[in-house]
């Protein structure tokens, strides 16, 4: 299953596209993120109305509402044992919330500017937060203290932890680069220059050899974390807003080859893409489309 945020509606699909029902409405404003629970069982989402919501998949029921924010509530990412919940809002405040009670647990509070994306590390030891004030935060949740990167000359879209041990992360920006980041002095190691406009998100394989990122230059690119080469694809989107990559091994680090005819399904914006990890990723755009990345396979399908 995967799940499409729309403006004020989430849709649940199977991987060969066949729509099996919306869930409950419940944010009144329009929808930042959403995000799996790592047993695949739940979905977060949050919201510009200042709540993050947790749902049932299997009865597309909400079970938890949850209020704390004082600004609209975009980024979203579980601890990845499933315990915890983060959340980011657009006036730089993130929290760490226990996921059974909804409590509050810790405040993720020095970023100027909005918080765009938020990830814990394997080990779920530490939070990464990128933000509009150009930054990327480390936040260390048993120490509850932080460490400030000035990453970027722009916005920090988006972070990314490798997710085998952690060893590195990666950060993209309005700058047009991805930088990857050493965890364990916080050194810039490389810097990976292609877009050609801003980058909206990126994602990390499960190994850990590729990165794939896409950006407002209506393209997504992948790249060998060994050999810092990249593939990059056109795709007739007006900007590609998310993506994220199938969560099974990659052993091929051949580039990917192939691109299928368009399959279109909505009529309303999409915002956000998830998927719970037994089928096909996606990503979404701000658009009507929906596009599809399968590594193992012939890579992209639209």
């Amino acid at each position: 299953m995967f799940v499409i945020l729309m403006i004020k509606t989430v849709c649940a699909w199977t991987s060969d596209g066949k729509r099996l029902g919306e869930f409950e409405k419940i944010h009144t404003d329009r929808q930042g993120r959403c995000a799996f629970h790592p047993m695949g069982d739940y979905l977060a989402t949050t919201g510009w109305d200042r709540l993050w919501c947790l749902y049932d998949l299997d009865k597309r029921k909400c079970v938890l509402t949850q209020e704390g924010h004082s600004e609209r509530v975009h980024s979203v990412a579980f601890h990845p044992d499933g315990s915890l919940i983060a959340t980011g809002d657009l006036g730089g405040v993130g929290r760490v919330w226990d996921c059974r009670s909804g409590r509050a647990i810790m405040g993720l509070d020095s970023h100027v500017k909005g918080v765009l994306d938020i990830d814990f590390s394997p080990n779920g030891f530490v939070v990464a937060t990128a933000g509009e004030d150009h930054s990327v935060k480390l936040w260390d949740i048993r120490k509850k203290r932080d460490h400030t990167l000035s990453a970027h000359l722009n916005t920090v879209t988006c972070v990314r932890f490798e997710p085998q041990k952690g060893d590195w992360f990666v950060s993209g920006s309005f700058d047009k680069c991805l930088k990857l980041w050493s965890y364990h002095n916080y050194v810039n190691c490389n810097e990976l220059i292609g877009h050609e406009s801003r980058i909206s998100d990126v994602d990390v394989s499960p190994d850990g050899h590729f990165i794939v990122s896409c950006g407002h230059d209506q393209t997504w690119k992948l790249w060998s974390t060994d050999k810092y080469m990249f593939e990059s694809r056109n795709a007739p989107l007006k900007s590609i807003s998310d993506v994220v990559i199938k969560q099974e091994h990659v052993d091929d680090h051949s580039p990917i080859k192939s691109e299928t005819p368009l399959l279109s399904s909505h009529d309303r914006t999409m915002i956000d893409v998830a998927n719970n990890n037994n089928g096909n990723n996606n990503s979404a755009s701000n658009t009507n489309t929906r596009v599809t990345m399968d590594i193992d396979n012939d890579g992209h399908k639209e």
